[in-house]
């Protein structure tokens, strides 16, 4: 079976306690056992719970850290990343992010996973990154991306959202991943 690596977005605010932390964790020891590689920006919240599911599943973590939020906030990679890969600059993090998934899948977050998506929306839109499915995590994301879409459609093109998936929860996020190529 060819390897493959899945890219998660979401909150690096998240705390153990809160059950999306869990929903995090589960998704990532699900990925793990389906033979994927989980990788993430390698810190705490989301990015860590997915990497503790996956690593606790028998599975890899990739976790594309940034110098640049080292020094600024005193983050350091999770103890969950089994291959750490040191970035400078936070748009060289995300170049790996997008560039070696296969697929992206958003789970909770705020400004920064908004942002992440954004990035990543864009590049694949102006051909800077290869079209990849993006997968987003609850009914939230849908609510707000196609309340989007639909405002702005004047300004979208045909194909533009044809890769933007919704999934209501981890299950059938891992459906979908399951049937694409």
């Amino acid at each position: 079976m060819l390897h493959r690596t899945i890219t998660l977005f979401g909150s690096s605010k998240v705390e153990s306690e809160h059950p999306v932390y869990r929903e995090a964790y589960d998704l990532g020891k699900m990925l793990a056992e389906m033979g994927y590689t989980v990788m993430s920006g390698g810190h705490a919240g989301i990015m860590e719970a997915a990497s503790h599911g996956a690593v606790d599943a028998g599975g890899e973590t990739i976790g594309v850290t940034c110098e640049l939020l080292k020094k600024k906030y005193g983050v350091r990679k999770n103890d969950w990343v089994t291959t750490e890969i040191q970035t400078t600059k936070l748009t060289e993090r995300m170049c790996i992010l997008i560039n070696r998934a296969d697929a992206i899948l958003v789970v909770a977050g705020g400004v920064g996973t908004v942002g992440e998506v954004g990035l990543a929306w864009a590049g694949m839109q102006g051909g800077e990154f290869v079209r990849k499915p993006f997968i987003f995590i609850g009914d939230e994301w849908k609510d707000a991306m196609q309340s989007f879409i639909a405002k702005m459609r004047e300004y979208i093109r045909d194909g533009d959202t044809d890769f933007l998936l919704f999934a209501k929860d981890n299950a059938q996020a891992l459906k979908m991943l399951s049937t694409l190529k």
